[in-house]
């Protein structure tokens, strides 16, 4: 099956991005309900049901993320001051290291909510991703984050998507004046408009009592109904829209003018980029937020890390000659038992012969004395 990129032509939803969303060290169980609300986010192409360990690190789900088509990986780990969100692109990096300052999980946001947000459908279609602030930023790693959050979810086509499979927001705000980033989750809800209370609350499957009424125009025009519009209508004049198409909710029928609103789900995070690594979870440091190299400090820590590569490719190639020369010599080793093992049993049929001759020679012999005893 195909899907529509922003540029209007066709992807293959293998090229979908993918994620696994993990802790990486052993974690709170604050830490680890993070985790869950982060895979709930990136769902539905993430692996929502992922069995860890508590050794796994970033570099033992990079082995596997190539077979099952991940492009990103997401690690969630905490030392003993800070609690670290790591986002690292298969398979060739770049890495961002961020530390998480202040984060909300899901209950949390909903224990404040009047009426919570629930549907598992919204959860089947990827979110819309907003990016404010970040255009306006001339530095190289706030357009690398930029590029980060805008690839880790599925293109759109504004003009070819359809509007049901439009049902979460995911915003990151860039702080201009501290460089954090505000990480929101949203739940698009549309509601009619235009009408009364009363017809609101009809078409929306919610059954009044009409006990007390003698016809049901009390209800639609009477105090009951609460007039002609919403009480919250006034202040929703930005928010109205014309719907192209039909939407989710009742009354939100094509050409239905509706208000759009934002239900916020959870989890929120203040995110505080420190690091930039060229590849994944390895390799040169792109930026530091607390180290600053000069370029022969840096040479030099580059120079370093290519030593220990080299190093570790040349231990990797020992490595791998012994182990063939290991599977060789158990091989021959192998091959001499086998021959070990044809001799003897050759051995043992040819002095089972002999054997079977002298047997014979014997009983002709014993024969032949009987006949002249007879004569």
């Amino acid at each position: 099956a195909n899907t529509l990129s922003s540029e209007g032509t066709a992807v293959n939803k293998a090229d979908v991005p993918r994620s696994i969303v993990a802790k990486a060290s052993k974690v709170q169980p604050i830490i680890a309900e993070l985790v869950k609300d982060f895979r709930k986010l990136m769902s539905p192409y993430t692996a929502t049901n992922l069995r860890e360990k508590r050794n796994n690190r970033m570099k033992d789900y990079a082995t596997v993320a190539g077979q099952l088509g991940i492009t990103h990986l997401v690690m969630i780990s905490q030392t003993e001051k800070n609690s670290i969100l790591r986002i690292g692109k298969h398979s060739d990096g770049p890495t961002l290291h961020f530390k998480i300052a202040k984060f909300s999980l899901c209950s949390h946001v909903q224990s404040l909510q009047k009426r919570p947000f629930i549907s598992l459908a919204a959860f089947m279609t990827a979110p819309l991703v907003v990016l404010n602030n970040f255009s306006q930023s001339e530095e190289s790693h706030t357009k690398l984050m930029k590029v980060t959050f805008q690839h880790m979810f599925p293109t759109i086509n504004v003009q070819n998507v359809k509007l049901s499979d439009c049902r979460r927001v995911v915003l990151f705000h860039l702080n201009k004046e501290d460089g954090t980033v505000e990480m929101r989750h949203y739940a698009i809800r549309a509601t009619p408009v235009g009408i009364s209370k009363g017809v609101k609350r009809i078409i929306q499957m919610k059954v009044p009592n009409l006990s007390e009424l003698e016809d049901v125009s009390e209800f639609v025009e009477g105090q009951y109904g609460a007039g002609a519009i919403s009480d919250s209508e006034a202040e929703d004049e930005n928010s109205r829209v014309t719907l192209p198409d039909r939407y989710v909710g009742k009354g939100n029928a094509k050409s239905q003018q509706s208000a759009m609103k934002l239900t916020e789900l959870g989890p929120r995070l203040t995110l505080e980029l420190y690091k930039v690594e060229a590849g994944l979870n390895e390799g040169d440091i792109l930026y530091h937020k607390f180290v600053q190299k000069s370029s022969i400090e840096a040479a030099k820590a580059k120079a370093k890390i290519e030593k220990l590569k080299n190093l570790k490719a040349q231990r990797t190639a020992v490595q791998k000659e012994n182990v063939k020369r290991k599977r060789e010599s158990e091989e021959e080793a192998r091959k001499e038992r086998m021959e070990r093992k044809r001799q003897k049993y050759e051995g043992n049929g040819q002095k089972g012969t002999g054997d079977d001759k002298e047997s014979d020679e014997e009983e002709g012999n014993a024969s032949g004395g009987d006949d002249g005893d007879e004569e």
